[in-house]
């Protein structure tokens, strides 16, 4: 059994789900995230996909962020905060948090700032940064407690009954909050 994917998201996601479960579930995660974007980017919900190396999840967050941010100019018209209705040019943005936090060693604490406000944020690899400082941690709470209804995707090979030891419970929570969950886990390595 084949997903049947809209044009537009077979073009960016290109993914050939061989027959995997996950694969297909995590197409029709994909195609409702888009659909719900482009219909309001102004607010929204986390797609956090999780799974080993090689199952796919920089691939399909870098081609979500693609498509955010050339389609942009085709999203709807919004009602912005005056009630006045308003022509969109939704923003995307997408970041390796382990570079994110590379660079804020290096002293740009002002990069966390600028994830704040993009109607779409894409962000790859939490978990993945080497931080005894727990620097990453506390700005990984900000932009989730931030960004609670806005558009947000996000990677990680840290599975979800892991997240509270790897993070810490108060980012767990918010992680499962206003979240769907793909489950990559049991995706071969496409390099294999």
């Amino acid at each position: 059994q084949t997903c049947a994917l809209p044009i537009w998201l077979d073009k960016w996601l290109r993914i050939n789900p061989r027959k995997n479960q996950q694969l297909l579930e995590m197409q029709v995660q994909v195609r409702e995230f888009c659909s719900g974007y482009a219909k309001c980017p102004a607010s929204g919900y986390r797609l956090i996909l999780h799974g080993e190396n090689g199952c796919g999840k920089t691939h399909t967050a870098r081609a979500i962020s693609n498509w955010a941010r050339l389609n942009a100019i085709n999203l709807p018209l919004v009602n912005a905060p005056g009630n006045e209705v308003v022509s969109c040019l939704a923003t995307t943005q997408y970041v390796n948090w382990p570079r994110v936090i590379d660079e804020m060693k290096s002293g740009d604490w002002e990069m966390v700032e600028r994830m704040m406000t993009p109607n779409l944020l894409v962000i790859d690899d939490i978990g993945a940064e080497y931080d005894p400082s727990k620097i990453a941690t506390e700005k990984l709470y900000l932009l989730l407690e931030h960004r609670e209804r806005k558009w947000m995707v996000l990677t990680t090979n840290v599975p979800p009954e892991k997240w509270e030891e790897k993070f810490e419970r108060r980012i767990s929570s918010r992680l499962l909050r206003n979240s769907h969950i793909v489950a990559l886990d049991k995706v071969p390595d496409y390099n294999s």
